[in-house]
Parts: structure tokens; sequence; C-alpha cells
């Protein structure tokens, strides 16, 4: 579900533990500017941080996360 407006309540909107980490996530990213350096400050492989961004763009209905080094 996506956030419409006044008359959605916080209890419309799904607040999964995994929203946030995708989003902690997404904020590493842009603060490093690439994939490499956010998935090792982040612990993770490449690949599962790829798979994290995926995962949040599709639950929050944005595609193409781009990030230009």
């Amino acid at each position: 579900m996506v956030y419409t407006g006044s008359n959605t309540s916080l209890q419309d909107i799904p607040l999964l533990k995994e929203n946030f980490n995708d989003l902690i996530a997404f904020l590493v990213v842009a603060q490093e500017r690439s994939f490499t350096r956010a998935a090792a400050k982040l612990g993770l492989s490449q690949s599962a941080l790829s798979h994290s961004m995926r995962g949040l763009e599709e639950r929050m209905g944005m595609p193409g996360i781009h990030i230009h080094a």
C-alpha cells in the first residue's frame, strides 16, 4: 500500500522490519555513492545489497535506483 494522503492511518502502512533495514541500506548506498563501498560498510555482499535494493524498489513502487560515481 502506498501512502495516499491524510485518510491513511499508520496502521494501513506495512511497516516491516525489512523495510527499515532496506531503507538504512539505501541511505548508506546514497552516502557512499557506490554499491561496492556500501556493501562493505554494511557487511553484505554486493549481490545481497542489490537484491535488497530491488526488493525496496518493488515494495515502494519506485523502480530504478541509479547511482552515478
